[in-house]
This record gives structure tokens, C-alpha cells and sequence, in this order.
């Protein structure tokens, strides 16, 4: 048998609604074109997750299940150790690859000498392609890749939509922070970057990420804000031997998380708290040392037009204006899940 191609990895956390549809994806852009296998490892209480894997087997799809103690990096880990493949992609147990994206996806495994491979994802209505053509960022280039990268994060630094090669992050000793549970992904993807020689970005859609109905429901919940602080120290900490321009596109990174971690854990949900007192979360977390310090020191030009704005609200202190921003970026996302929702069942 012909070596293996491509390992994906997926962790599984109480998935046993959602998985069989994410591993049937996979199997349909790949089945009997090359030789691939998909990690399911989970990392959870048990659930019938197990029994679901095992019907699929079953049918010949290519499954290998292992443990890991719990939490999404733990489980990443796992799969990178067990994984053969030249290539890996990482798929979470709630998502599917997006039809038809299999023969494009082989093309480049076949013929790409890049260290990293980055396509683009649909999410609800909205298609997320990370260039308009094909680019190759080379040694002399690949700082400004990462520049790109970190000044956009949710467009580029999720591990989904990518492609690794598994001895790079075998010789690096690139791994995911168990520590972190809150952009732990984005951590590995810059970590990662830099052993890279060479990045391309691929204008194709290859992912289907699903909305999850518990992010965009939840409560109030601050216990993700302190998740999002550490993260983003420890980013700091990664950063603090890098080049200047480096260093400045990261406070647009850290600025990006503070924004997240203000719609998904103070402004999403249904709860009663009022917005006074979610306006009053904002000025107490930008007071936080390792926000606080990137708000001083980022630029208005760093990360486009949006970006800059939001930037330009919180060096101002107008927090009223950007709880405003959060609620009306709450209700897309909420209408965002909605149409996701109906698109699927119109598909099944």
C-alpha cells in the first residue's frame, strides 16, 4: 500500500450528534483517491461517540479512534503522535469539509513544496477565502505572511482550512498548549509559522464551519474572558525575542481577541444583565495589563479600516459605542446560526 497522504484529526468532546456527518464529508471528497486516514481522539466523558465510529468502520471508511485526557490540545496532541500522513488537517466534530473541495485539496498535497497550505472556509452565508489568487510566500516573504496573519486572526489563524506537514511540526516540537483553552489553535498556527520556509494561500473554500448554537446563546460568562487574557499572555510572552513589526502586528492580534472575548463572553447570550453593566466589563477588562498595554502601543493603520475603528473606540474610552458594536455583532451571529440551521435541514 501506497504511504499515507493526509491524517486528519479530529477531536471529540460529547459529538456523537455531529460526527458522522464530519467524517462522511471527509470521506466523500477522498474516498478511493488516495490514501488517507482520519484520528478521531477523544477526550471526554464517554458518550455513544465510540458506536457511531464503529458503524462507520464498518462501511470502510478509514477511522482509527485513541484517548486523550480531556481538553481539545491534549486531544490534538494525541492525533499529531499517532498521525502517518505527509499532510495534516484538523477538523473539529461539529464541522464538514466543503463539497467538492477534494480534488483541489489533493492537487496541492501533490505538487505543493510549502510548509503550510491555507484555504479558505464558509461560515453560515458568509465565504471566507483568505486571497483572490494563489500566492507563495517564499523565505524572503514568509515574515510578511505571518504579519498578514497575525493582524487578521480570524481569517488565517485557525488550524482548520490548512494543511501541515507532519515532519515540520515533528522537527520543530510544535505542540498545543494544554494550558490554553481559548485560542489555543491560534497559538499553534504561529508557533508553527515559525519554522515554516514557505506559506501559500489558496483562494479555494475547503471547510464548512458550523456555528454552534451554545457560543451564540450562552450567558454571561466571564470565566472566557480570563481564558482569552491567558491566551493572549502567553502570546506575549512567544513574542518578546521577535522582530519590531512583528511584535506591533500581535497587539492587533491581542486587540482582535479582546473584541472576540467581548461578544462571545460579555454581550452573547440571553441573559438580563443590562448593558450598563456589559459597558462596564469592557472598561474594566481593557484595564487589564496585557490589553491595556496593547491598546497604548497598536496602530490606527494596523488591520484595515474595521479594525483600525474599533481601535480608534477603545483608545478613545468610547465604551459605550463599542457595546453598541457587540450587540449588533451578537444578533449577526445569531442570525447567521439561523440561516446555518435551515441550510442544513433544506440539505438533509
Amino acid at each position: 500500500m501506497s504511504e499515507v497522504l493526509l491524517s486528519v484529526i479530529i477531536p471529540a468532546y460529547h459529538s456523537e450528534a455531529t460526527i458522522k456527518e464530519t467524517i462522511e464529508s471527509i470521506y466523500r471528497e477522498f474516498e478511493s483517491e488516495i490514501n488517507y486516514e482520519i484520528i478521531v481522539v477523544e477526550n471526554g466523558p464517554e458518550d455513544q461517540t465510540t458506536q457511531v465510529l464503529e458503524k462507520l468502520m464498518c462501511k470502510g471508511i478509514p477511522v482509527k479512534l485513541f484517548h486523550s485526557k480531556q481538553g481539545v490540545s491534549n486531544a490534538r496532541n494525541v492525533g499529531i503522535a499517532r498521525a502517518s500522513g505527509t499532510w495534516l488537517m484538523f477538523a473539529d466534530a461539529d464541522d464538514t469539509l466543503h463539497p467538492g473541495c477534494g480534488k483541489r485539496v489533493i492537487e496541492v498535497m501533490q505538487t505543493s513544496e510549502a510548509d503550510l497550505c491555507l484555504f479558505g472556509h464558509q461560515s453560515g452565508r458568509n465565504s471566507r477565502p483568505v486571497c483572490d489568487q494563489a500566492e507563495i510566500c517564499k523565505e524572503g516573504s514568509i515574515e510578511r505572511a505571518r504579519i498578514r496573519m497575525l493582524q487578521a486572526p480570524t481569517r488565517y489563524m485557525q488550524v482548520w482550512a490548512k494543511l501541515f506537514r507532519r515532519h515540520q511540526i515533528l522537527a520543530s516540537g510544535v505542540l498545543f498548549e494544554p494550558e490554553l483553552h481559548l485560542a489555543e489553535d491560534s497559538d499553534f498556527t504561529f508557533q508553527y509559522t515559525a519554522f515554516c520556509r514557505s506559506a501559500a494561500f489558496y483562494p479555494d473554500i475547503i471547510y464548512d464551519y458550523h456555528i454552534n448554537p451554545v457560543s451564540v446563546m450562552h450567558t454571561f460568562d466571564k470565566k472566557k474572558v480570563e481564558g482569552y487574557i491567558r491566551a493572549m499572555e502567553v502570546m506575549t510572552d512567544r513574542i518578546s525575542e521577535e522582530k519590531d513589526a512583528i511584535q506591533q502586528a500581535c497587539r492587533q492580534y491581542i486587540l482582535v481577541h479582546f473584541h472576540i472575548a467581548m461578544v462571545n463572553g460579555i454581550f452573547a447570550g440571553n441573559d438580563t444583565d443590562s448593558f450598563f453593566n456589559k459597558v462596564s466589563e469592557i472598561r474594566q477588562t481593557a484595564k487589564r495589563p496585557v490589553f491595556a498595554k496593547a491598546i497604548r502601543q497598536v496602530s490606527l493603520r494596523s488591520g484595515g479600516w474595521i479594525a483600525g475603528g474599533m481601535n480608534f473606540l477603545l483608545k478613545g474610552h468610547m465604551y459605550g459605542a463599542l457595546g453598541l458594536v457587540y450587540t449588533f455583532r451578537v444578533w449577526q451571529k445569531k442570525r447567521s446560526y439561523r440561516w446555518s440551521v435551515n441550510g442544513r435541514q433544506v440539505k438533509n
